[in-house]
Order: C-alpha cells, then structure tokens, then sequence
C-alpha cells in the first residue's frame, strides 16, 4: 500500500514537472513572438526612418523632426526659406562639414486639400497633398510607373496620381507623359505610385483617391481670385495665395549634439507641435510613453495632423500594448531564467570548492561550528554572571 502511495506521487510529481516545463515553453515562445511583433512593427514605417536613409553609409550622426501647425496658423513659404538661410551656419561654426558634393540637411513641406481632376475616362475629386522640397524622400511610396515631382523641375506642371486615381481616370498605371486637367489646365503626370502597405498608414489613409502636386501649383489653383501660372515659382506663387497654408514640415539634419536638430526646429516655428522621427519607436521611447500614457489626447492646439503622423501615433500606441504585453508574459520565463542561472552557479561553485580545494568544506564547517560553540559559552558565561549578581542582591 504504502509502495502505491509513493509511485503515485512520484507520477504525480512527473506530470506536474511536464506541466510546469510545457507553460515555461509556451510563455517563452509567446515573448519571443511578442518582441518579434515589435520589431517587425516599429520597423514598418518608412516615413519615420528618413535619416537613416539620409545618412547612408556616413558616420555622422542626423536626426529627422517634424513640426504641425494649428489650422489657421500655417505657415508660409517665406517662413520655410528663412528658416532654411539658417540652418547652415551654426553647424559651421561648430566645424560640421559636409562631403563634398554633399549636404548637412534635407526637408520637405506640405498642405492638404481636395481637387477635381479630370481624365479621359472620368473626373474625379483626389484627395491631394501639395509638397514642397523634397518630399518623396521622406515618402517613399513605391512607383508603380514614372518618376516623382521635385522642387527642382524647371516646370511645375507635373503631377503624381495614386493607383486609385490612376485607375479612375485612365483604367491603367502606366501613364508616365499623359494629360489631365484640373481647373481648366493642362498637367503631365510624372508617374503612378502605389500606397503605403504598412498597417497603420491603411488604417490613417482616409481613403479615395490621392494626387501629388508642386505646392505653389496648389496655392495658385486654390487661390479666392486665382493665381500664378502652374510654372510660377515657388515664391511668387505663395507669396500671392495666403489661403494654402502649410500644415507641415519635416527636417533631417546633422546632429552634432543630441536634441540639436529638434531645439532648431522649435526655435524657427514657435508655435508649432514638433515630434521627433528618428528613433521614435524605441523601447526607450515607448516606456517614456507608458508613463504618460493618454496626456497626448488632451489637445492643447486646434492640429489636424496628416495621415502618415496619424498612423506613427497609431503605432506608438500599439507598441505601448505590445511591450505591456511582452513585460507581463515574459515576467515568468524571465523570473525561471533567473532562478536557473542561480542555481547553477551555486551548483558550479560547489563543485569547483569540493572537487579543487578539499577540505575546505570541512574547514569552513569546522569555523562555523567553532564560532557557534564559542558565542553558546560566552552566552552562559553572560547568564552564570548574571545569577551570581541577582543571588548577592537577595542576601
């Protein structure tokens, strides 16, 4: 009976063994995919990594900010070329220098509005954001057919359309070279470009279809009384159209010190909500969140932020969950894994006294007991004193 007894404890032992093993495994597994989740996640969004791209295969340091203005606080284009007659010097003057041929900074600018364009198939209404500087290189949507827009193009007639608007209007995507027209003018489409696949740009793109234009083009057909011609330039233009304010601009720019490049930024455009891009979803930065969680929904600005900041703060949000997640699965693993570390390292320690220093075991034992037995006699010898005092009081 009593043998029974003990081989089932010895299953029951077994089996609580294979349990403990099989939920160590499955948390173990579950965290690894977590963080898996959060590098695949914080990595998803091309729009945040600019100055990596920028920075190539140089050792020095750039970092990518933005700055949003509030509706009816836009900024102009007059504001962006004094900020960017600014920008040069002062890293000069610390001695940052560019390679040659090279520079120290790239931005871009930008407003959003609606417009009607016309194809040969319909006429549609495109969701469409004006850009100016370099803006694709800081968007970097796939082209499906043709080149981007620049700043640079000596005529400011071109645009690009999405795949959406590309199909509305011509029912195809490569269109490189055709026409439309948008209010009354004619503009050459410079290419097709495909939208983000990232989850959360689909999620923040409010959907319809886009098109792409030189900014001064925009202010100039949205102008109350009209405007400059399409090849007008950017000054001229948007010294002319006050209406198409800039909601947004974006800057990457050598760091030589931490937080240069956003101190700048908040310099130049006092007023505006500015966000740092590079290494925006960091752990560190998403536990600098957790403890902060939800102040950001109390806004202080009347700011509609484009869709692609939607989306990074969409993200940020998701990796807030994600790591709460991997810090509350993986505490067990992570507490097992210590405690196994632990144990055997005192495992190793003990086989490397006995095995290398004989002896030194019963030493030490021989130590503690000496050192007990002699604080045992010197207690007796401490109670013995006291009763002889207590037993001269008495008489």
């Amino acid at each position: 009976m009593a043998g029974q007894k003990k081989r089932r404890g010895l299953r029951s032992l077994r089996r609580g063994q294979i349990i403990f093993l099989a939920v160590l495994v499955l948390l173990t597994a579950a965290t690894g995919a977590l963080m898996g989740a959060y590098a695949s996640t914080a990595g998803a969004m091309a729009s945040q990594q600019a100055a990596e791209r920028f920075r190539g295969g140089s050792e020095m340091r750039f970092s990518q900010v933005s700055a949003f203005f509030p509706v009816d606080g836009g900024t102009s284009v007059q504001d962006i070329y004094t900020f960017r007659r600014g920008i040069d010097a002062p890293l000069t003057e610390i001695g940052v220098e560019a390679a040659q041929g090279g520079s120290l900074w790239k931005d871009a600018y930008s407003a959003t509005g609606q417009i009607s364009i016309q194809g040969p198939k319909a006429t549609a209404t495109a969701q469409t954001i004006a850009v100016g500087g370099d803006w694709f290189a800081f968007h970097p949507l796939t082209l499906r057919s043709g080149t981007y827009i620049y700043e640079s193009d000596l005529m400011h007639d071109r645009v690009v359309l999405d795949e959406t608007l590309a199909w509305q209007l011509f029912g195809g995507f490569d269109l490189a070279g055709q026409e439309v027209r948008i209010g009354g003018q004619r503009f050459i489409i410079a290419g097709v470009v495909a939208r983000e696949e990232d989850a959360a740009s689909q999620r923040a793109y409010p959907g319809g279809a886009g098109l792409f234009m030189h900014y001064d083009t925009f202010a100039a057909l949205t102008a109350p009384e009209g405007g400059d011609t399409p090849s007008a330039s950017a000054q001229g233009a948007a010294s002319a159209v006050p209406s198409a304010e800039i909601s947004c601009y974006e800057l990457v720019c050598a760091e030589p010190l931490t937080g240069y490049t956003r101190s700048i930024v908040e310099q130049g455009f006092e007023g505006a909500t500015v966000v740092q891009n590079t290494k925006r979803f960091s752990v560190g930065n998403t536990l600098s969140l957790l403890g902060k969680f939800g102040e950001r929904s109390m806004l202080r600005e009347a700011i509609i932020y484009p869709y692609w900041e939607n989306a990074a703060r969409y993200t940020e949000d998701l990796l807030c969950v994600l790591l709460v997640a991997i810090f509350v699965v993986g505490a067990f693993p992570a507490i097992c894994a210590a405690w196994f570390v632990i144990f055997n390292l005192r495992r190793a320690w003990l086989h490397v006294r006995d095995d290398w220093f004989p002896g030194f075991k019963d030493r030490t034992e021989d130590k503690i007991t000496a050192r007990g037995r002699r604080r045992l006699e010197e207690k007796q010898r401490r109670r013995e004193k006291r009763g002889a005092h207590e037993k001269v009081r008495t008489k």
